[in-house]
């Protein structure tokens, strides 16, 4: 629905546009550019406001599915390659295995035992901005949250309602491991 006005909205101000340039080439801009600027504003708040009457979750739900890509680190893949919906955010197959760190995609399901269901609002727009666990254990390098510093409070909220929002999933992931920083 949302895509369809703003395909509509963009097809008004081309048209708009393009109809100001051949009235311009016929000396009879002036009339017809009052007219022009007053669609081309009444079509940019049509779609301003359509944008703003999304609720938090589907904001949320826009953000997670399709800006940051939660599902890649945080939903399992069983053979085959495709994720496993039945098991969203539940974590992921994926294991990074390097010197300083094992980790694997964690449970960020609402799950009270095994997710992020225990754990506060703040809590979680800190991890996912700063990079840090509730319990202070820093995040793996691989949570891009140096990118999600640019998400705006509003966005910060959506997210935050949008991943509560979603079934939680009991799965015991294993904690990250850390050796490199025992030396430290």
């Amino acid at each position: 629905m949302m895509k369809a006005r703003h395909t509509l909205v963009l097809s008004i101000i081309a048209g708009s546009v393009g109809a100001a340039a051949i009235q311009s080439f016929r000396g009879q801009a002036k009339p017809k550019i009052h007219r022009v600027v007053t669609i081309i504003v009444a079509a940019l708040g049509a779609m301003l406001s359509a944008a703003r009457a999304e609720t938090p979750v589907e904001r949320g739900g826009y953000l997670v599915n399709a800006v940051m890509a939660c599902d890649g680190c945080h939903t399992p893949r069983p053979p085959g390659g495709a994720f496993d919906m039945s098991k969203r955010f539940s974590g992921g197959s994926q294991t990074w295995d390097t010197p300083q760190y094992l980790v694997k995609g964690s449970n960020i399901s609402p799950d009270p035992e095994t997710g992020i269901g225990k754990w506060s609002a703040d809590d979680f727009k800190r991890a996912l901005t700063e990079g840090v666990r509730p319990s202070a254990v820093a995040l793996a390098p691989q949570m891009p949250f140096v990118f999600y510093k640019v998400l705006t409070p509003r966005d910060l909220d959506a997210v935050t309602t949008y991943v509560r929002s979603v079934t939680p999933v009991r799965n015991e992931v294993q904690p990250p491991v850390f050796p490199a920083r025992k030396n430290l």
